[in-house]
């Protein structure tokens, strides 16, 4: 699998469908790290990001973008299966640490300070003898750590972001790798996470808008902040598909495509348990991400990361500026 998590807050009336729990915690436009939004945590506030139990997630590396207005409380932990705290990463003005299961482990001795945006890295490994830790703070490593970070769990189970202190903390540009995989099993590194919506029709629209009409089908789902029920596209029937094209982005120097997800904000007019596919196309070739289930309700659901283009090869500005993003109905909805 490789990236587990990917999440920059760019669906703004939804929360990604992995969190399970808000406390004192919004999004916000007006500081952010990349993209249109940040998330923003005041006095108690959390984020908590709780792994599907199909993951077996024992060994990864997570990243997070952090903003504080003032040091005190700990930025962000971590839970195993058990619910009981195997991390806990502490910023303050000489830098970052790391407490294994209550005792601190690592650091990275580095001033610093409030209204400042900072990476956090962290490679986490649960095990009793063979257990690691190792911190990053903007890409200044601390060193590693072994000894038992297990505990009394077998599995990573939570991750949740934390208000450090007065004022707001803001959190941005998530990144969950495992270890498995040729690409994102290592340390993320400093990727930022762009939001691209789709702005004219792509190869097939077999979706229908809120006013039955498919001439136009993006301009129905092309908002940054999802309208609801106001603009929409709708299928009674399987294995129809809906392309947009999306905006184009310019690439600075240097910049390299890490991979694309495509996220959508859908819900059922039927019986719930029917299914819906996103997709990626460039050019002929077209994949399809696993189908997930849709609630009666609105929610917002993130695809499959694709860390390589369609046809396999690596992602570039070209192929970037040629992709089209859609849906598929795997049962009517």
């Amino acid at each position: 699998m490789a990236r587990v998590y990917t999440d920059g807050f760019e669906s703004p009336n939804y929360w990604h469908p992995w969190i399970s729990a808000v406390n004192n915690a919004q999004l916000a436009q007006t500081t952010r790290r990349s993209g249109s939004y940040a998330a923003r945590a005041g006095n108690g506030g959390y984020i908590n990001i709780l792994l599907p139990a199909t993951e077996t997630l024992t060994d990864c590396y997570f990243r997070f973008a952090v903003r504080v207005e003032s040091f005190g409380n700990p930025i962000c932990r971590v839970y195993n299966n058990t619910g009981q705290e195997a991390v806990l990463l502490n910023l303050s003005a000489t830098g970052l640490s790391a407490q294994v299961l209550g005792t601190t482990r690592v650091t990275v001795d580095a001033s610093a300070s409030v209204n400042t945006w900072y990476l956090i890295e962290c490679h986490l490994k649960l095990g009793v003898a063979d257990g690691l830790i190792q911190v990053r703070l903007d890409g200044v490593a601390s060193d590693v750590w072994t000894g038992n970070t297990q505990g009394t769990g077998t599995k990573i189970a939570q991750v949740r972001p934390y208000r450090a202190g007065n004022g707001y903390t803001y959190f941005d540009d998530i990144v969950i790798n495992d270890t498995s995989g040729p690409h994102n099993n290592y340390w993320p590194g400093d990727t930022r996470l762009i939001p691209l919506r789709p702005n004219g029709a792509g190869d097939s629209s077999q979706w229908s808008d809120q006013a039955k009409s498919q001439a136009a089908n993006y301009a129905a789902v092309d908002e940054a902040s999802s309208d609801s029920d106001t603009t929409y596209v709708k299928t009674d029937a399987p294995d129809q598909v809906d392309l947009y094209n999306i905006t184009d982005y310019t690439l600075a120097e240097g910049d390299v495509v890490r991979g694309v997800c495509v996220m959508d904000v859908s819900r059922t007019v039927s019986a719930e348990g029917d299914l819906l596919a996103t997709g990626i196309k460039v050019g002929a070739t077209e994949v399809w991400d696993a189908p997930h289930g849709v609630n009666t309700s609105y929610r917002s659901y993130v695809g499959d990361y694709h860390p390589v283009a369609p046809d396999g090869s690596v992602w570039n500005a070209e192929k970037l500026n040629a992709l089209q993003v859609g849906v598929k109905s795997v049962a009517g909805s």
